[in-house]
């Protein structure tokens, strides 16, 4: 079965009834703008009228695999949305419905002109195999998806083939009896299997039409039972929390503004005796470095 989420998508427009898919899902919080034209959507078509954090957990749940992916326009200034979706906090959590191959359709000219070459980068646990151009086998035009595009003759957006990177890399320390590694992918593919997921994130809370129907990035992962904050923490810190809730099996993002040296002491010492496995989760392919480094082994690239 073929699928398509088109997360942020406005409203439904006629051109998707034609679209070569088995089932498409289009996710918009805004129901008061956008009811009326998913009244009468084929079959094969769902609106899900939710938040797109809270719409990927519901997908998560059915046991939805993703084929196409479109993100072109959040809303960020003046169309309510709350926060970026080619973000690393929302494509990780977006991961374990992805396939492992999949089309992503987007566009960064709404970014600011700042923020554009960080999100150019699409760097959150997949890399582009190639972009893919009109005449090209699995080519979907993005003019389709916005109806601010209809009169534009020329190009408009990006559509890239996309795969996962799957890569485990096993720390050893002399005398350790934890299990250590390092993992280039996101920690949300293995949330079943860990006891704890600690992130590092900035409390925040939305206002006015983004508060509509949805929450903060941090509201939302704060509601999260295995999630922990890790901003601002020492490791000795992440330690003594796991000591308290008798952690076995415990899952860390990048955090500590890339520098590791206590960590890696920290390693070398006595961990808590509930602990098992630590696992250390990255998307970006120049984090960790400094744990990459433990078994002088060469640096991950």
């Amino acid at each position: 079965m073929k699928t398509l989420l088109y997360l942020a998508a406005g409203p439904y427009l006629d051109a998707y009834s034609k679209l070569p898919f088995d089932k498409l899902f289009f996710v918009e919080k805004n129901d008061l703008k956008y009811t009326s034209s998913y009244e009468n959507i084929p079959s094969n078509a769902e609106w899900i009228e939710k938040d797109a954090l809270v719409a990927i957990d519901e997908l998560k749940l059915r046991g939805i695999k993703i084929d196409y992916l479109v993100l072109l326009n959040e809303g960020l200034l003046e169309g309510g949305g709350g926060y970026a979706i080619l973000s690393d906090e929302v494509m990780g959590y977006l991961s374990p419905i992805l396939k492992d191959e999949f089309i992503l359709i987007c566009d960064f000219s709404h970014y600011e002109f700042w923020e554009r070459d960080w999100y150019k980068n699409v760097d959150w646990g997949f890399y582009r195999v190639k972009e893919l151009k009109d005449g090209d086998s699995g080519f979907v035009d993005p003019k389709i998806f916005t109806e601010s595009q209809k009169h534009n003759s020329g190009s408009y957006g990006h559509v890239y083939m996309m795969k996962r990177i799957t890569q485990t890399r096993n720390i050893s320390i002399i005398n350790q009896r934890v299990e250590l590694n390092i993992i280039h992918g996101s920690i949300w593919d293995d949330e079943v299997s860990l006891d704890a997921i600690g992130l590092s994130y900035n409390p925040s809370t939305l206002a006015g039409d983004a508060a509509y129907n949805s929450q903060s990035i941090s509201d939302f992962f704060e509601s999260k039972s295995k999630v922990f904050n890790l901003k601002g923490k020492t490791f000795d810190e992440v330690l003594i929390y796991c000591e308290q809730h008798q952690i076995k099996h415990l899952g860390l993002c990048p955090w500590l503004n890339g520098n590791y040296q206590e960590v890696i002491a920290g390693l070398q010492g006595v961990l808590p005796q509930s602990l098992e496995r630590i696992s250390f989760y990255h998307l970006n392919r120049g984090d960790f470095q400094e744990l990459y480094s433990v078994n002088n082994e060469a640096n991950f690239e």
